[in-house]
């Protein structure tokens, strides 16, 4: 069975140079391996073929988790903390139980709601 994630999905890359890269997932043909994947540069759009345990966390589970550190030091004590535990727990958890509203499906209201969804329609997958 293959890990690939979807196509189109887009990753950052720590290249053997030291760059740090976008990439995105496009079509690979049968002939790689399952656990590699065809990635198109951003910019250049050239094509390289990795290994699906180099891509890491998609990146919009990266910028959310960001986004979380930042919004955290709006806080201070237990809040601040609480906020950057959730930003850890969403980098190591985003497609397991949710760390803000704590479900398997997202509450309405919460702001994982999207991210999560997208998990769950095959959209995003996690490496593995």
């Amino acid at each position: 069975m293959s890990t690939r994630p979807p196509i189109g999905t887009r990753y950052r890359i720590n290249w053997a140079d030291g760059v740090s890269g976008g990439v995105t997932v496009v079509p690979t043909g049968g002939t790689v391996p399952d656990d590699e994947v065809n990635v198109m540069h951003d910019g250049d759009g050239s094509i390289v073929t990795v290994g699906v345990g180099r891509l890491g966390n998609p990146e919009t589970v990266t910028i959310v988790a960001a986004t979380l550190r930042t919004a955290a030091e709006w806080f201070s004590g237990d809040d601040r903390d609480t906020m950057r535990e959730v930003a850890d727990q969403t980098e190591a958890n985003w497609d397991s139980i949710c760390p803000v509203c704590e479900e398997v499906d997202c509450d309405e209201d919460c702001p994982l709601e999207h991210l999560r969804a997208a998990v769950a329609r095959g959209e995003l997958r996690r490496r593995a």
